[in-house]
This record gives structure tokens, C-alpha cells and sequence, in this order.
């Protein structure tokens, strides 16, 4: 029995626990990201909208599209403790795993890959929703302070509870592999590994899965034809312009005819048929020519600042499961956008990688944004009087 004047841990926990405001700097930099997505989105699907039978479909789809994502993302903001999502995260990353490889099956082929699944006029894109579920149970798995008797094991079992983390990230990229979606394993790898790194993964590790990573990756671009001709239009995008340096060439048209201030919203003339993908991935290259070098340097620094509030809210979590979810969350959304806009500048091969907020694609902006609501409700349980409670390591 405590005695008086002592604190119970009951009564730490509970002082622990006690719900506090969102952080209003992530959310305006959110609503500023997702409205100016938005608005860049309706202008750059335009020439889709004229050509359809009713022309103003796309503009309204993209508007209750975000409008719903929003209103999940408060609603998961505004959800009781994050931590009450701890229990179901092992369930949810099975079920995307089982997703992911039923689509190679079941899904739809679309310019060379099968990445999407179908219900009735709904499409899903798998690898979107298993990005979240990896940066959860990889959360749950990293900071769970249960442990094992390793000597009681034999070797494989060993082996698998040693490199666990490790398989968890390997399982979903072979999923993503497998649809020829080869952009998607590479950021599901950069973000577990990133976390790991994070969290103290010995230089062993790293050192020995990032070869391996690196040469599944020339492998898979070596036996890949379609993969070879993108790396070669990237070196030298000159040599064929009318066929694998043509997508670049526009981009980078698109970039250099934009000025400093740009030639005004809504008056691009590379997204008429000249741009491919205008709306989705090479949406940044309509960005810097409608809005200028100012406008995509603006989207920039609004998305470093938004990732760095992101990782100052992983520092301050109170719980290392709340930490490393922000912390996950705040790497996917900078990795996309630091490779996105690298090949929309040439500055890397194309990837397939979507602009976060910007791209077109209902089911990479409502889980963007769930995702981001979970950082949001994390923020609430933040340590007051300190600035550090779990520091990534």
C-alpha cells in the first residue's frame, strides 16, 4: 500500500495518458498541402475533364475524394488513444500482406503492371494501405518489451526471431515485386530500414541487407527490358526523344517554360497531351510551370517543414510504439516526395513514385491522410515540461 504523499504508477500512467490539443502546426501545414494537392490536381486533370461525356465528374470526384479523406483523418485525430490501434496491427499487416499477393492474381493490368484491384467502379491499390500497416506493426514489433529465451530455440527459429523485423519489410516487397510495381518495394524497404536504422540496428545488418537490396535491385532492373530502356532514356534523354526520353523531355519542358513565376494556374500547355501522367506522377513538373521555380520551391519547403514537425512529434511521444509511428510516417511522406520530385527533374531513373497530397489516386490520398491522423492523435499524448521523453536512437 503506497504511502501518503507517494505517486502511485497508476496515478504516472494516468497522468500519462491524459489527452491533450492537436499540434496546430501539423494540421495547418496538412490543410495547406492538401488544399494547395487539390487545387493543383483540378488543373492538371482539366484535359481529362474535357474530353469526358460530363465534364465537371473529375473536378467533383476529386473534391468528395478529399473531403471524405479529411474527414477520416479528423475523425482517426480525434479517435481515443492511439494506442488502442496496438491491438489490431498485427491483423491488419496479415491482411494487406494477403492483398498484396492476391493482386498479381485478381487485379487489373495497367501500363505493364498489375498494381490495382477493382470492386465495381472503386479501385485499391494495395501497396498504398501496406505501407501504413508495415510502419505500424513495425512500430508494435520494435518497441515491444516482451522477450524470448533464444537458447531455448533451434537454429531457424533463431534465426527467424533475430532477423523478425527484417522479414516483416522483406514479406511485403516481394509482394510488391511481384506486381511489377518496383517502386513500391523500394520505398517499403527505405522505410523499414530507415526505422530500424533508427531504432539501433547493428551495422552487421545494415551493411549485409543493404547489398542485398541493392543487388535484388539491379537484378530485377537487368532482367526487366522496359526497366533498361528507362535508365537509359534517364542518362540520355536526347538520343530518343520521341520514345523513352519523351516523358522527361516534356517534364523538364514543362519545369524550364514555367520561369521563375510561372505562366499562371490552370495555364499549363504541357498537361494538353504533351506531359504523360500530368496528373499523377510528373504532377510537380505542371506545379513549377503553372506556379514557377517559386511555386515548386514553395511545395517544397512546406513539405521539409511538415516532415520535420512530424519528426519532433516522434521525439516527444511518450510510448516508443507512438514514436516510431510518427517517425515512419514522417520518412514515407519525405522519401515520396524527395524521389518523386528527383524524376520529374531527371535527376534519377522514373520510378512510378506519387507526389504525397498532389497525385492523382483516392487511395494514396485517404490513407496519406489516415496516416497522418494517427500522427495527429499521437500528438496529443506528448510529454508537457520536457522536450524529450523517447528519443529515436
Amino acid at each position: 500500500m503506497a504511502k501518503a504523499g507517494e505517486i502511485t504508477q497508476e496515478k504516472v500512467n494516468s497522468r500519462i495518458r491524459k489527452k491533450g490539443e492537436l499540434d496546430g502546426v501539423y494540421l495547418i501545414l496538412l490543410c495547406a498541402l492538401v488544399c494547395a494537392g487539390l487545387l493543383m490536381l483540378i488543373s492538371a486533370s482539366t484535359p481529362d475533364s474535357i474530353g469526358s461525356a460530363s465534364p465537371y465528374s473529375g473536378i467533383i470526384k476529386n473534391c468528395i475524394v478529399a473531403v471524405v479523406s479529411f474527414a477520416v483523418m479528423l475523425i482517426v485525430a480525434n479517435a481515443p488513444d492511439y494506442m488502442v490501434f496496438r491491438k489490431y496491427v498485427k491483423l491488419f499487416y496479415m491482411a494487406c500482406v494477403v492483398l498484396m499477393y492476391l493482386t498479381p492474381i485478381i487485379g487489373r493490368k495497367s501500363l505493364g503492371a498489375t498494381r490495382w484491384i477493382y470492386i465495381g467502379p472503386i479501385s485499391i491499390q494495395p501497396s498504398e494501405i501496406m505501407k501504413i500497416a508495415l510502419i505500424l506493426y513495425l512500430a508494435d514489433v520494435l518497441s515491444s518489451e516482451k522477450k524470448r529465451n533464444v537458447k531455448r530455440m533451434n537454429l531457424l527459429q533463431r534465426l527467424i526471431y533475430n532477423f523478425r523485423a527484417e522479414i516483416i519489410i522483406i514479406i511485403p516487397a516481394v509482394g510488391a515485386v511481384c506486381q511489377r510495381h518496383l517502386s513500391g518495394a523500394i520505398i517499403i524497404c527505405l522505410i523499414g530500414f530507415i526505422m530500424l536504422f533508427a531504432h539501433g540496428m547493428p551495422k552487421s545488418h545494415i551493411i549485409g541487407i543493404g547489398g542485398g537490396v541493392v543487388l535484388a535491385g539491379v537484378a530485377l532492373a537487368v532482367l526487366e527490358p522496359y526497366r533498361m530502356q528507362r535508365i537509359l532514356g534517364y542518362r540520355n534523354p536526347e538520343a530518343d526523344p520521341l520514345g523513352n526520353g519523351w516523358q522527361i523531355l516534356q517534364s523538364l519542358y514543362a519545369i524550364c517554360s514555367g520561369g521563375l513565376f510561372g505562366v499562371g494556374f490552370g495555364q499549363s500547355r504541357q498537361k494538353y497531351n504533351w506531359l504523360p501522367e500530368a496528373s499523377n506522377d510528373y504532377i510537380f513538373a505542371i506545379i513549377c510551370e503553372e506556379m514557377g521555380i517559386i511555386g515548386g520551391i514553395a511545395v517544397i519547403v512546406m513539405f521539409g517543414l511538415f516532415v520535420w514537425r512530424g519528426v519532433k512529434i516522434s521525439i516527444n511521444a511518450r510510448e516508443m510504439f507512438g514514436s516510431l509511428i510518427a517517425f515512419g510516417v514522417s520518412v514515407m511522406i519525405g522519401m515520396q516526395m524527395v524521389i518523386n520530385i528527383a524524376v520529374v527533374t531527371n535527376l534519377i531513373p522514373s520510378t512510378g513514385m506519387q507526389l504525397p497530397f498532389f497525385s492523382s489516386g483516392g487511395t494514396s490520398l485517404l490513407f496519406m491522410l489516415i496516416a497522418t491522423g494517427i500522427v495527429l492523435n499521437i500528438s496529443r499524448y506528448q510529454k508537457k515540461g520536457a522536450s524529450v521523453i523517447h528519443k529515436v536512437k
